[in-house]
């Protein structure tokens, strides 16, 4: 599980590359991509053992194997559990799976909604929601979120912005993040962007 975490995790800022540039930021992105994809295989995997255990209401024999199967998905479950939702979600929408970015998200806002104030996990994610919802190409999405929103940072106006066709707006925002920041090559590759629509 270590291995997974460490691959999976990255600091997931959208305006800076996740790590060096050329042909290693690649080559990190596409391990990354496999052990996501390798998590959600034993995911899916998981729930077919599930739906397919027989009924532990009729008596019958345990053999050997059905015993190693159990232990199996006993550990696959176990693995699984140690791994963070907010870390899949983060390392999926490094990968460009939005939509896997999405599931992931949810689920971890769900869980952290039974013991946190709605406001508090809302606050603390709304700017990668934001993102997430640009990533899906989800107008309704991006919508519903911004009456939710206290205050935005330049980076979520110029997605605002963005994804509503306002490319003048959106290349002032970009502009100016640009300059605040390190001229990180994501933020650059956005700019250019909005100025192919202007």
């Amino acid at each position: 599980v270590q291995e997974f975490l460490t691959e999976l995790q990255d600091d997931g800022n959208l305006f800076r590359p996740s790590r060096s540039n050329g042909e290693s930021s690649q080559s990190s992105q596409q391990s990354t991509q496999k052990v996501v994809e390798i998590i959600d295989w034993l995911s899916q995997w998981l729930e077919q053992q599930k739906k397919a255990k027989p009924n532990k209401r009729r008596p019958q024999a345990v053999s050997r194997t059905q015993d190693e199967g159990s232990q199996t998905i006993t550990y696959i479950e176990d693995m699984l559990a140690r791994i963070p939702q907010l870390t899949m979600a983060n390392a999926a929408y490094r990968c460009k799976a939005y939509a896997r970015a999405l599931m992931h998200l949810e689920t971890y806002m769900r869980a952290e909604l039974k013991t946190r104030p709605r406001d508090e996990v809302w606050g603390e994610n709304i700017g990668f929601l934001q993102k997430v919802y640009s990533g899906v190409d989800e107008p309704d999405g991006m919508s519903g979120l911004v009456p939710l929103r206290t205050t935005a940072s330049l980076e979520e106006r110029s997605l605002d912005c963005e994804h509503q066709g306002l490319w003048a707006e959106a290349l002032t925002c970009y502009d100016q993040v640009y300059y605040l920041s390190f001229r990180s090559a994501a933020l650059v590759q956005s700019s250019f962007s909005c100025r192919r629509f202007r």
